[in-house]
């Protein structure tokens, strides 16, 4: 029902949640070796910010994949990743331990990443000292490597054919990471900062105005969020009044009705109120107060400043 009523947003919020499920810091790692919370934090995902050198990491374990025609073993693990990506998605707060499956095929990446420039250096080494080595030496590292390569035999490509494949999957792979270096600033959650002196109000020992937050995103103050819950029911039709005086200017008026009307409020139930700012960067007074008429207010009203970017 959601999604047929406002598709763009709903895809929009669901791939929002993904990306914060897939980059939120590793706590589970933190929590089991506490001694290295500092080391795990810069080479895992640190403030909600993709790593580049994970990310990186990743990228060239994919690649070394395909170049040794590990093509089952990258295809499968893209696979693994994208789909716990996705169902992350449908969850929030939660969503971090259901993508957890999913970073054992980034760590595998990695590994590969690590693991193929090694071969090929013990490899080189090996023909250095060959002729040192003994026939018995040489036959332990011949079975070896059978054994390590075994499981490419799986699945294979022709010659012939590979270098188009390599081909494909390359541009693929650079549409992929356009396409998410488009994505990724789209897709980036809002920051909120609590304004302090503002927060735990009460209005007539019914309404209590228990926070109020800025809303920024890109570096930019977008809205103001009022966060209201009500003590006693209400039967007044109450509107809020919320004033803004910029410094030597004209009083700048927001009032607005609340959505839903305060009638309708369930006690203890938090109800935000999003009022969008279009204000230029500097400091602001404001003062915020409930009333139903001219004559009849509730409580006394509340003064802040307002630091917009």
């Amino acid at each position: 029902m959601l999604f047929n009523e406002d598709p763009v947003s709903f895809i929009g919020i669901y791939l929002s949640i993904a990306l914060d499920n897939m980059i939120v810091p590793d706590y589970i790692s933190w929590s089991r070796f506490p001694e290295h919370k500092q080391k795990l934090a810069y080479y895992s995902q640190r403030n909600y910010k993709i790593n580049k050198i994970i990310l990186g990491f990743t990228i060239l374990g994919f690649i070394f994949l395909l170049i040794n025609q590990k093509v089952f073993a990258a295809i499968l693990l893209i696979l693994l990743y994208v789909y716990f990506a996705l169902i992350s998605g449908f969850t929030y707060w939660q969503g971090s331990r259901i993508f957890y499956p999913a970073q054992v095929a980034s760590a595998i990446f990695v590994a590969s990443a690590i693991y193929y420039p090694s071969s090929f250096i013990w490899d080189y080494l090996c023909r250095l000292w060959r002729l040192h080595l003994g026939k018995l030496s040489l036959s332990i590292l011949m079975w070896i490597k059978k054994i390590v390569y075994w499981p490419n035999k799986i699945l294979t490509i022709p010659k012939d054919k590979y270098r188009n494949f390599l081909i494909f999957c390359s541009a693929f792979l650079l549409i992929i990471l356009i396409v998410i270096g488009i994505l990724i600033p789209l897709m980036e959650s809002p920051k909120y900062q609590i304004i302090s002196f503002a927060g735990n109000q009460v209005f007539g020992e019914k309404l209590v105005l228990s926070q109020v937050r800025l809303e920024e995103k890109d570096g930019t103050t977008q809205a103001i969020i009022f966060d209201f819950y009500p003590l006693t029911q209400i039967e007044d039709d109450y509107r809020v009044y919320f004033h803004i005086f910029p410094a030597g200017g004209k009083m700048i008026n927001r009032d607005f009705a609340p959505d839903p009307p305060i009638p309708f409020w369930q006690l203890n139930f938090i109800y935000s109120q999003r009022i969008k700012l279009d204000l230029s960067h500097g400091e602001y007074d404001a003062i915020i107060g409930i009333f139903f008429n001219q004559q009849k207010y509730l409580g006394e009203p509340v003064s802040f400043k307002i630091n917009v970017k």
